[in-house]
């Protein structure tokens, strides 16, 4: 027993020996990425403005179903909270942020059980603008996206223990949370369902464990709109298709929408058909409109082209690829790394909405994740060096704030 603890201690040190100078190296490389993302890729995510207001009047006032009530509350709580309490809403989003790098350091350590693959891809991840320049902003996507991986990393840590469904109470939280600061990670969600189609080693009832998984998520996402619920359940359910409809007829499908989605893997794209242009000017006092106008203007150009060729640097552009890889190879992929491969496809779903930068930050992490246990560690450190290298570049000949006008 003596030399068992003796052992036990001396394994736990060298693992924090390893463990803490590469935590201190990660840190790093996730501040410098926020830094240099804001050089190299020099455009505003603007929509943290109404998030930040939004959840000032949460914490103070609890109107969730009056102020961008577009999305579920819960992220917007937590940037209020950080606003009010912390004096910044960018102070939480900057810890969840990292959180998410360390949390990916070690889901790719669990895939690959090699520490050089997790600290190269999670270098990589630092160095590519869709993940590290979002967490400059308070948006809903960073705390969707870190609840998300906390879920999944629980989900491959826990692949065939014994203890499944104490494990589910705890995931079945996380994503309940993730979907109740977003809900784009209900397509991720979905992808964790399908994981659990290739089942494990250990003989466990799937139908209890997904009632678990169903029944903990569901409450987790109702107790974020307690607000709604102290009033009455119908408030909660009235809000909650109000949001479905908004997103049906703001989100929908097109071949506009897929196209302008499928581009941005390749180059932050935007395409503006702009005759005419129509403004409208909207004055609301107390959320009540008291005054609207309409301006119907020629526009210069009938067509504007903005090309940005920055924004995947050499990682998205890689995933059209894994995907082909990944279905060719699908029966021969263990079953952690299926479950990795199914959560990176399902995190291209959101770019059916568009070429919104911000959406690709699930894609990034998850195929990041993917790339890890196809490539050595040469290949990654092959990308990172390229990564590095075509920003430097891009930035350099002022090529990262290239438009062109086509009429």
């Amino acid at each position: 027993m003596k030399s068992f603890r003796h052992y036990v201690t001396r394994k736990t040190a060298g693992c924090a020996e390893i463990l803490l100078p590469i935590l201190m190296l990660l840190l790093l490389a996730y501040i410098a990425g926020l830094r240099l993302s804001e050089v190299v890729f020099p455009y505003s995510y603007s929509d943290e403005y109404y998030y930040i207001t939004a959840g000032i009047n949460y914490v103070k006032y609890g109107n969730i179903d009056l102020i961008n009530w577009e999305h579920p509350p819960l992220a917007k709580y937590l940037i209020g909270l950080s606003t009010i309490y912390l004096g910044n809403p960018h102070v939480i989003v900057f810890l969840v942020g990292y959180l998410c790098v360390i949390i990916f350091f070690f889901t790719v350590l669990t895939l690959t059980h090699n520490y050089y693959r997790a600290l190269f891809s999670s270098l990589l991840l630092c160095s590519s603008i869709p993940f590290i320049k979002t967490f400059n902003y308070a948006l809903l996507d960073c705390f969707a996206l870190f609840f998300s991986s906390l879920a999944f990393y629980l989900a491959i840590l826990t692949l065939n223990r014994e203890h499944a469904y104490t494990y589910s109470f705890v995931e079945g939280i996380l994503w309940g949370l993730a979907v109740a600061s977003k809900w784009t990670s209900l397509y991720l969600f979905l992808g964790r369902i399908i994981c659990s189609l290739f089942r494990p080693t250990i003989k466990i009832s799937y139908k209890k464990y997904f009632i678990i998984l169903f029944v903990m998520s569901s409450i987790t996402y109702m107790l974020a709109f307690i607000s709604d619920l102290n009033k009455s359940f119908s408030v909660f359910l009235q809000h909650n298709i109000r949001m479905i409809l908004f997103m049906l007829s703001h989100h929908s499908i097109t071949l506009h929408t897929l196209t302008k989605g499928l581009t941005l893997l390749f180059l932050k794209t935007t395409f503006w058909h702009r005759l005419p242009n129509v403004f409208i000017t909207l004055t609301v006092v107390n959320s009540t409109v008291i005054n609207q106008s309409i301006t119907i203007t020629p526009a210069p150009y009938t067509l504007e082209i903005d090309i940005l060729p920055t924004f995947g640097a050499f990682l998205l552009p890689l995933v059209p690829f894994a995907l082909v890889y990944g279905i060719l190879q699908f029966k021969k992929l263990s079953t952690p790394h299926k479950y990795a491969f199914i959560l990176a496809v399902s995190s291209i779903f959101p770019v059916l909405h568009g070429s919104i930068p911000w959406y690709y930050i699930y894609a990034t992490y998850f195929w990041c994740a993917f790339f890890a246990t196809m490539f050595r560690s040469k290949y990654l450190i092959i990308l990172l060096i390229m990564n590095i290298l075509y920003y430097a570049l891009l930035t350099s000949l002022n090529l990262n704030r290239l438009v062109i006008f086509g009429v």
